[in-house]
């Protein structure tokens, strides 16, 4: 897997090329560094004995071998550590897109504002005509009572249905009132 085809791995993989840079120039230091030790024994050993500078070069050679080995298994580890980051990293990813999408699915099913400006509309119209239809249906019934109970009594209903008026207008107000808040509610 290539962690540069993850642009959200960006910060990581700049890490890992800095951790990677230093870890370069160590190993150039150390191998300057026993180079000049080297030189440095080999001058003292050739003025003392060749068979002996033979056996200190078969002995750093195989130093140098082991000291390759070991750099190339490092590398190696490294690269199985990167591989196990990035497929840890790859779960995670595919987990929050799966919650993404979760989220997204039930946000579809919210009402919009359009369909709750409709609603509120329907029932704005519709308390405008139970009002309508509720006052001329209490003047006719007044009208009635009052031509054939007389005045006062037609007065005191007159006063009862006012009465019954505004709780109709209250009920409806407060009904208007239920349904937008549980709109609401279910965003």
């Amino acid at each position: 897997m290539n962690p540069e085809s993850h642009p959200d791995n960006t910060l990581e993989i700049a890490v890992l090329r800095v951790e990677h840079n230093l870890l370069v120039q160590r190993v150039d230091r150390e191998i300057l560094l026993l180079e000049k030790l080297i030189y440095a024994m080999r001058e003292s050993i050739v003025a003392r004995d060749d068979g002996h500078a033979q056996l200190c070069d078969q002995r750093f050679e195989a130093f140098l071998v082991n000291h390759v080995k070991n750099h190339e298994r490092e590398h190696e580890t490294e690269q199985h550590a990167m591989e196990l980051a990035m497929g840890a990293l790859d779960h995670r990813l595919a987990g929050m897109n799966e919650f993404r999408r979760q989220i997204e699915e039930s946000e579809s099913r919210y009402a919009t504002i359009d369909a709750l400006g409709a609603v509120e509309a329907k029932l704005a119209v519709r308390d405008d005509t139970t009002g309508d239809r509720t006052r001329t249906l209490e003047s006719a019934v007044v009208d009635i009572r009052a031509k054939l109970l007389g005045s006062e009594y037609a007065k005191s209903v007159d006063d009862r249905f006012r009465f019954l008026e505004r709780m109709v207008y209250m009920a409806s107000g407060a009904l208007t009132i239920i349904v937008i808040v549980i709109n609401f509610l279910r965003k």
